[in-house]
């Protein structure tokens, strides 16, 4: 006895046999589809995975630029703070120079 939705079916051991060939039949009719479906899937997943290396390193570029202009602002207001403290005990070439480093220019 075997049960399918709630109801309780007698089968019998050809009957079984019947629907097992029938599944059997079925699923090969079903591999070549099958067997299509996965490469295709395997290959989406290779085009994504590019894409991802592809995005991950446009990242690390965006995060080492954002890197470099974080360090040159700081830079720029270490200059400027230093330049506004200091600045009345130097005289203008002083000032000057303190600027182009704050600027990342050499031979100030």
């Amino acid at each position: 006895m075997t049960k399918i939705d709630g109801l309780e079916i007698v089968m019998t051991k050809q009957m079984q046999k019947m629907i097992d060939k029938e599944l059997k039949k079925r699923f090969e009719e079903l591999k070549p589809e099958l067997a299509t479906r996965y490469e295709e899937l395997l290959k989406r997943i290779a085009e994504l995975e590019a894409e991802n290396n592809r995005l991950a390193e446009l990242l690390h570029d965006e995060l080492s630029q954002l890197e470099i202009a974080t360090d040159l602002g700081n830079k720029r207001w270490v200059a400027l703070n230093e330049i506004y403290e200091d600045g009345e005990k130097h005289n203008a070439n002083w000032c000057k120079r303190k600027a182009q480093e704050g600027l990342g220019i050499k031979n100030a």
